[in-house]
C-alpha cells in the first residue's frame, strides 16, 4: 500500500468538514441567492395580516378581516329647497365626540349598557353629528340637541337602547332618528325644525311621537 502524504490528507479533510459547515448554515433558494439563518429565527414582517388603509380624512383604520358593522343611520333623503346646513373641520376634535371625529362629523359613541343614559347631548353647532345609541339601554331619557346648522343622526340599534328618548333638531339642517333594535324607541320624542326630519321605526316595538312643526319635509314611523 502507498502511503498518502499527511499534507494531502489533511487538505481534503479539511474539504469535507467545509463542506458539511456550510450545509449547517446555508439555505440556497435555487434562484443563485443565499439565506443565512444562524440562530433558527424566523423574520417576522410587522405588518402581515394587518392591513392598514387610509380613511381619506387623514386618519386610518386597520381591517384584520372582521366585518365592522355600520352603526350610523342611513342618508336623510332631503325634498328640494330644504336647508343643508353649513359645516366646517374643527382644527381639534371636541371632547363630546367620544367616538372622535371624521371631517367635519362629530361621532359620539353610546356603545356602552346605560353609556348615555339621561345625559344631554350638544351636538356642535357648525359640525355634522352621529349619535350611535348601540348598547342596551344606552340612551334611555337621554335629550338630544343637534347643532343649528349641522344634519343629526341617532341610531338605536340594541333591544330597548332609546327608550324615553328626546330629541330636538334645528333649523339650519336635517335630522334622523333610526330604531332598528327591538323596542329600541318606546316613549322616544323626535321635535323637528325646519329642515328634513325623518323618523325610522324599523325595530319590534318600536315607536317615536314626531312633531313634524315648521319641517320642509316630514317622515314619521
Amino acid at each position: 500500500m502507498t502511503a498518502r502524504p499527511l499534507g494531502i490528507v489533511c487538505v481534503l479533510w479539511l474539504i469535507g468538514c467545509g463542506s458539511a459547515s456550510s450545509s449547517a448554515f446555508e439555505d440556497h433558494d435555487g434562484g443563485g441567492s443565499t439565506d443565512t439563518n444562524v440562530g433558527g429565527d424566523t423574520a417576522i414582517d410587522p405588518d402581515a395580516g394587518f392591513d392598514t388603509t387610509s380613511d381619506g380624512d387623514g386618519t386610518t383604520s386597520a381591517d384584520t378581516g372582521s366585518p365592522v358593522p355600520d352603526t350610523r343611520p342611513p342618508p336623510i333623503d332631503a325634498p328640494p329647497g330644504c336647508p343643508t346646513g353649513s359645516t366646517h373641520v374643527p382644527t381639534k376634535c371636541p371632547e363630546l365626540c367620544t367616538g372622535g371625529c371624521k371631517g367635519d362629523e362629530c361621532i359620539i359613541d353610546c356603545s356602552g349598557i346605560n353609556a348615555c343614559n339621561g345625559v344631554a347631548l350638544d351636538c356642535p353647532a357648525d359640525m355634522r353629528c352621529t349619535i350611535a345609541c348601540t348598547g342596551i339601554s344606552a340612551c334611555n331619557s337621554a335629550r338630544i340637541n343637534c347643532g343649528a346648522f349641522g344634519a343629526c343622526a341617532v341610531s338605536c340599534t340594541s333591544p330597548s337602547s332609546c327608550v324615553g328618548l328626546d330629541m330636538r333638531c334645528a333649523d339650519g339642517a336635517s335630522c334622523s332618528l333610526a330604531c332598528s333594535g327591538v323596542s329600541a324607541c318606546t316613549s322616544s320624542r323626535l321635535k323637528c325644525g325646519k329642515g328634513a326630519c325623518n323618523a325610522s321605526c324599523t325595530g319590534v316595538g318600536s315607536a317615536v311621537t314626531v312633531d313634524c312643526a315648521d319641517s320642509c319635509g316630514c317622515k314619521k314611523c
